[in-house]
């Protein structure tokens, strides 16, 4: 019997070990570069996560952004300035934040977002209702790789939700002893009380748009100084009679208590309103000179001040006096004018807009009354913007 000699038994030995350690080899590559693949995929997931959470976190600011401005008192008429109901502008509904996100107020959905430098346009679908729409935003991740839309239906809700049509409203009773000037351009209604008109001074007088004029103006012509027809002008009521303009000793006003006729404006209790409403709660007397754009309630007696312009035609206000109110010097008050008890002309108040006394009108000043839809319009604006509940989505 032969013996392997010992230097084939280690030719054939490493032979074997060769063949095993490039299989191993082998598969440890396969699995180093297995490894790095799903280590780059991964890598890219992530990223791709990052910038579509970027994006959809941009549209979601874009959205907000809309919603806070159209949940400021007033923003009603940033599409609706002469307070027809109807946006006037699609300019006025675009938001913007650089590259990140762009969003507008429709109708309707848009087909899809433009381009990050595009421009952002309902197009067709613009929202022709000031009161409600839909808020569409579109959000780009840094890189501008990612797009997002979200989008949301909101309803811009009423500051008042039957706002005044006339100069002055009064459930008590108006005996002015000085001297009260009411005017309505636009329609054939000044003066309406729950009791008896007995009085609006001497030089007092009310005028309404002379028939002949067919087509009322955006802003009306000054009235008159004296009480005769002019161009413009009719004067119907002054202290010797009282023309068809005037409704006195109406019992579905006198007949009303307080919370009734403030809700019959308002559509909520005094309370409610000042909760919800109400964007400054100031103390009586507080000078609200320069004021704009805001529902003020006072929270007692009040004495309009001096050459205080309060609002303006295009930035009115709301104020309700908690109590009584009287006037000095020569105020001005653009919008509406809420007093929940009895109101003292000692002064010379000038309102553009209307006013509504829950008491009687009284005094030996001047009121000067001129009703302005747009003023009282807008003041009826000053509502805020609420998102109707399970109408967000963020898919086209």
């Amino acid at each position: 019997m032969r013996i392997p000699t010992p230097s084939k038994i280690q030719r054939q030995g490493g032979a074997a070990t060769l063949a095993v350690a490039m299989v191993l080899l082998i598969a440890v590559t396969l699995l180093t570069l297995m490894s790095s693949r799903t280590t780059i995929m991964e890598q890219r997931m992530a990223a791709n996560e990052v910038r579509a959470r970027q994006a959809f976190e941009a549209a979601q600011a874009g959205l907000d952004k809309a919603l806070d401005h159209l949940s400021a008192p007033g923003s009603a008429r940033s599409f609706d300035a002469n307070a027809d109901g109807t946006i006037d502008s699609h300019a006025a509904t675009l938001y913007t934040s650089g590259p990140s996100y762009k969003s507008t107020y429709c109708a309707t959905l848009p087909s899809a977002c433009p381009a990050r430098t595009g421009t952002l346009s309902c197009g067709s679908t613009l929202a022709t209702d000031a009161r409600a729409g839909l808020i569409f935003s579109c959000g780009w991740s840094d890189d501008g790789t990612a797009t997002h839309a979200v989008s949301q239906y909101v309803d811009l809700g009423d500051a008042m939700t039957n706002p005044p049509q006339n100069p002055l409203i009064a459930k008590g009773t108006v005996d002015v002893t000085g001297s009260a000037t009411v005017t309505n351009y636009f329609n054939n209604l000044t003066i309406w009380t729950g009791n008896s008109l007995t009085n609006i001074g001497n030089s007092g007088k009310t005028f309404v748009r002379n028939p002949t004029v067919t087509t009322p103006e955006s802003t009306p012509p000054g009235p008159p100084s004296s009480c005769s027809t002019s161009t413009d002008y009719v004067c119907n009521t002054d202290k010797t009679k009282t023309g068809p303009d005037v409704i006195a000793n109406d019992t579905s006003l006198s007949s009303l208590s307080e919370d009734a006729y403030f809700q019959n404006f308002f559509g909520t209790t005094p309370a409610e309103y000042q909760q919800r409403y109400a964007t400054h709660i100031v103390a009586p007397d507080t000078n609200l000179d320069g004021r704009t754009n805001q529902i003020i309630w006072i929270t007692g007696d009040h004495s309009f001040g001096a050459g205080q312009t309060i609002g303006t035609r295009d930035d009115p206000v709301i104020v309700i006096v908690d109590g009584n109110a009287t006037a000095s010097g020569t105020p001005t008050l653009y919008g509406v004018l809420f007093v929940m008890d009895n109101f003292n002309a000692a002064g010379n108040l000038t309102v553009y807009g209307s006013a509504v006394i829950d008491g009687n009108v009284s005094g030996t000043g001047s009121l000067d009354i001129i009703y302005d839809p747009v003023a009282a319009g807008g003041a009826a604006q000053l509502g805020t913007a609420g998102s109707l509940a399970g109408s967000w989505r963020d898919w086209l």
